[in-house]
């Protein structure tokens, strides 16, 4: 199901069966829904009467209860319904509204959501256009895709051979400038930060923030290539302001990676410190390194250091993971979906990264990433070169080329020093 723009998923890993929170996201009305498998008892139970039995245990504890909306639908086939109901207390009303779809005899997929009565009609309108691209699919059917993704994924692991990094290492290496904005209810652009990257060839040293110049040994001195990263985003008000570099580093043949991210907020108060060093050496014998750990600091404090033993397949480097639009092959399937595995740093998950992409006519490239299953997608836009034109976050945050006049120009401006 496509979500309103912004939201964000969380899986329940300690629930029986699957079963995701949803919440709303920045600027979205206020809301939250829980997706699970849902019983009845009696196999002949339909949704009519398995919502029945849901708006019923709204009046416990005295609440009047009253139906908002409801219809039937259907979702890939399946009979489904969807109900709004109001339960009032003390003279507050809380709406509670459902998607039941029928999954099998007393089998149920369940979309729970919870709201105020003062945003009902904007998350009803909203949530319908979702519950709309709602598809349900058979586990058997979507694990064999899964499988079908996952191999397209190590095919194009695959495919990024030494010769291929090498001429992405050669190509132009200047630093690229990107502005960082959203547009507001009104059309206006707000302000949000810059970014700056460059991709090029570098030793692992490189990946140290401003690099090991004294420790060039030989694994130290291995070429490879590098994703320079230096960003500063602040808040609406200009108070604070979170300063970030960071350095990417991966061998040619993909055989040891290597990073580090510094990242600096500052505000009206004491400034607050982040870092992280990811590595993955080569074995003794000089193969593919196959541990990978990372090990990250909040202000000062080392926190305990994470390890993986990396999947035998489709693994993708955190230097590739995060110039995966760049790095794809140009030209070769137009349009498909696949399946790597990318470490996800924010969380400090090893995990399955699925991505789609379509190739336009003139070779411009749309390509949607979900940096885990569960996370919402952003989408990244690239010209035939594969140069970047546009990204858009989950929250609608926009980073599209400029420059480093356009971008002093734009906080000055706002009487900020970028």
């Amino acid at each position: 199901m496509r979500l309103p723009l912004g939201a964000s998923v969380r899986r329940m890993v300690a629930e029986e069966f699957p079963a995701w929170q949803v919440e709303s996201g920045p600027g979205q009305p206020p809301w939250s829904m829980r997706v699970q498998m849902a019983f009845a008892p009696d196999p002949k139970t339909d949704c009519a009467k398995q919502l029945q039995g849901a708006v019923g245990n709204l009046a416990i504890g005295g609440a009047t209860v009253k139906t908002l909306s409801e219809r039937d639908a259907k979702v890939s086939g399946r009979n489904a319904r969807i109900v709004w109901a109001g339960a009032t207390r003390d003279n507050i009303t809380n709406v509670a509204g459902w998607l039941v779809v029928d999954n099998g005899e007393g089998i149920f997929v369940s979309l729970g959501v919870v709201t105020s009565m003062q945003n009902f009609a904007d998350v009803e309108s909203s949530l319908d256009a979702s519950f709309a691209t709602a598809a349900v699919v058979d586990p058997r059917e979507l694990q064999a895709a899964r499988a079908a993704q996952l191999d397209r994924g190590a095919a194009i692991v695959k495919s990024l051979t030494p010769e291929r990094l090498k001429a992405i290492a050669a190509a132009d290496t200047r630093p690229v400038m990107h502005r960082i904005w959203r547009r507001l209810p009104d059309g206006s652009e707000q302000e949000v930060g810059w970014v700056e990257t460059s991709l090029g060839k570098g030793m692992r040293a490189d990946a140290a923030i401003g690099g090991l110049t004294t420790q060039r040994d030989a694994s130290n001195a291995e070429p490879g290539l590098l994703l320079k990263v230096a960003a500063r985003t602040f808040s609406p008000d200009g108070v604070n302001r979170v300063e970030t570099q960071a350095r990417y580093w991966v061998a040619f043949d993909m055989g040891a990676e290597a990073w580090s991210v510094r990242s600096t907020q500052r505000g009206v108060g004491p400034d607050t410190h982040f870092s992280q060093l990811g590595i993955r050496g080569r074995r003794a014998d000089g193969s593919p390194g196959r541990e990978l750990i990372v090990s990250s600091q909040n202000e000062g404090v080392a926190e305990e250091p994470q390890n993986w033993e990396l999947p035998p397949t489709a693994y993708l480097p955190q230097a590739l993971a995060m110039s995966l639009a760049q790095v794809l092959p140009r030209g070769a399937e137009p349009a498909g979906e696949a399946i790597v595995y990318a470490l996800d740093a924010s969380a400090l998950r090893l995990c399955q990264r699925p991505f789609a992409w379509r190739t336009a006519e003139d070779g411009s490239c749309t390509l949607q990433v979900r940096v885990n299953p569960d996370a919402p997608a952003y989408e990244e836009r690239t010209d035939a070169r594969g140069t970047r034109i546009d990204r858009m976050e989950p929250d609608g945050t926009h980073t599209t080329p400029s420059t480093t006049q356009e971008v002093q120009k734009r906080w000055n401006a706002l009487g900020l020093d970028p």
